[in-house]
């Protein structure tokens, strides 16, 4: 399980979706400059005694009246965009660039689908999707990152991405195109310890880590 904590100032998003354990919760804020919960999942991020700086959407059930004289609340009502959105962009517009949402996966297939592949609408911005068991993030068209062997990798291409060309995956790619729902880059591994390459020429690509399980006790050692 790889979350590695910004060193550059950034903020975090609690979105709508399943609340994921709270030691990656926790391990999310620790050292954020801004804290976003989107409306509905106040109700259960407000009892998780984790640091938060506003509270925003659309409050289609009711804007929130316990939130402490401390935190900004937001109501935002414009149908156009949704709360992710929304959250997203107010933190662009506080300076933020580099962003961590947690809670955006999970419950509603739609919302889902449709929140991981916002993040193609951001490629100015460093955005990564975190949960239990997936770490998803936009890359550029040259890519280097260093991981552990046989760390899941999977590309998943936002439309069309032309000339693929992979280094030091198990299953290579040379100058080939992935198309969503045509040929996916899914479930390919790292080959050896250490780092990886990916470029491509055109279009948006997305680095899905993912895990199986997710061993709570392991991973709270580790942060301790």
């Amino acid at each position: 399980m790889h979350y590695p904590i910004p060193s550059e100032k950034y903020a975090v998003i609690f979105a709508n979706g399943s609340p994921c354990d709270i030691a990656l919760s926790r391990l999310s804020v620790r050292n954020a400059e801004h804290v976003v919960v989107l409306d509905n999942a106040y109700g259960h991020y407000k009892n998780l005694n984790l640091p938060y700086h506003t509270v925003l959407g659309d409050f289609d059930k009711g804007i929130p009246q316990t939130a402490p004289e401390s935190v900004k609340v937001l109501h935002l009502p414009d149908q156009e965009s949704t709360d992710f959105e929304k959250g997203i962009t107010y933190l662009e517009q506080l300076g933020y660039k580099k962003i961590l949402i947690l809670w955006g996966t999970g419950r509603r297939a739609d919302h889902n689908f449709v929140n991981i592949a916002d993040l193609g609408r951001y490629p100015h911005l460093n955005i990564e999707l975190w949960d239990n068991f997936s770490r998803i993030y936009l890359i550029p068209s040259d890519f280097k990152g260093s991981f552990p062997e046989n760390t899941t990798i999977s590309l998943v291409p936002l439309g069309t991405v032309t000339g693929v060309t992979t280094r030091n995956l198990f299953y290579p790619l040379n100058n080939e195109d992935l198309a969503l729902g045509v040929r996916n880059g899914n479930s390919n591994r790292v080959a050896e310890s250490g780092d990886i390459g990916i470029t491509y020429r055109d279009g948006k690509l997305l680095i899905m880590e993912c895990w199986d399980e997710f061993d709570v006790e392991k991973f709270r050692r580790k942060i301790r």
